[in-house]
């Protein structure tokens, strides 16, 4: 090899180390990461990097084309980036353009694009979801205790014939992630009461998996009025305790499910915001079930949950 291919050896590795490294600034983008984070990656590739690769590879690849992130967002890291660079780097037009388009752009709902990494056992995948953050209902974005508890489900084995019941599964991300991961799984029943969350579950199912996929079902399910369970189901929930006036009929739903069938269990994830509230809760449950908590010493699908939370196993005290 001599000198001039061995330039251009090394030349081409380091484009595919920045390519490698704009691709993850393009998954923190569709993850809709705070703004300073991605502008701490971009500004760590200086003085190597490529404008136009940023924007065609972070923020035109066919993901954030076909389902991007909410207009404000895309504007708050457009800005957030510009006004970083602005002053020690030339910015060429690249930025700008794509600044004007997004200003430009109608203000749809937004979406969310997960990456979930290979540990899962099926390889890496994406869950794209459409939320609304500013939504005044609680189910239209995903909440924090969802990951939590996908890092718990997603060691618990393939799912092999297993169906598993969500209470309250919001925009569906820990269904889908167990679909995609557990291809083996025989149900995921999404729940909630409201009728706007139920379409937008509807959406996101569509969006995420195939047309014959019948392992995803989605039901009307009141907590105030119950309903009836198969055996051997699992129950789970993320962020369920949030509201002491529905504590009582949770702990209802939750004890008549497993009383109908002793050999269902649940697994119920939540951070824990006012700590009378969730202690209320704990010991309801405890009074009619067997109660122990699930420790989750290392994330590894997810960042770090930082927030004071809990994950707990419920079974029935007949079982």
């Amino acid at each position: 090899m001599d000198t001039r291919q061995k330039i251009q050896r090394e030349n081409d590795i380091d484009n595919e180390g920045i390519l490698l490294k704009i691709k993850n600034i393009g998954e923190q983008y569709l993850a809709c990461r705070p703004a300073r984070e991605i502008a701490d990656a971009v500004e760590a590739l200086l003085p190597d990097l490529d404008e136009v690769m940023l924007v065609e590879v972070a923020f035109q690849n066919p993901t954030a084309r076909a389902f991007p992130p909410h207009k404000d967002y895309r504007l708050s890291v457009l800005k957030t980036l510009i006004s970083r660079l602005d002053g020690h780097w030339d910015l060429g037009d690249a930025l700008y353009t794509e600044l004007s388009t997004a200003m430009s752009a109608e203000s749809h709902e937004g979406f969310v694009t997960y990456s979930i990494n290979e540990k899962c056992g099926s390889g890496p995948f994406h869950v794209t979801l459409k939320e609304n953050r500013a939504f005044a209902s609680q189910g239209l974005k995903s909440w924090p205790a969802s990951r939590i508890l996908l890092e718990v489900l997603l060691r618990l084995g393939n799912f092999s014939g297993r169906r598993i019941l969500e209470l309250g599964s919001g925009v569906g991300l820990t269904g889908l992630c167990v679909l995609k991961a557990r291809p083996l799984i025989e149900s995921f029943t999404f729940t909630d009461c409201h009728a706007a969350v139920l379409d937008t579950l509807r959406e996101n199912i569509q969006i995420n998996l195939s047309n014959g996929d019948t392992r995803a079902r989605v039901q009307l399910l009141d907590w105030c009025v119950g309903g009836h369970i198969s055996d051997n189901v699992l129950i789970v929930g993320a962020d369920i305790v949030f509201d002491r006036d529905i504590i009582s009929s949770l702990v209802n739903l939750i004890t008549g499910f497993l009383t109908q069938n002793n050999s269902c269990e649940a697994i119920i994830a939540n951070i824990i915001r006012n700590n009378d509230t969730y202690s209320t809760f704990r010991t309801a449950i405890k009074n009619h079930c067997i109660v122990d908590t699930i420790e989750v010493k290392e994330f590894w699908y997810f960042d770090k949950v930082i927030d004071d939370y809990e994950v707990i196993r419920i079974k029935s005290k007949l079982k």
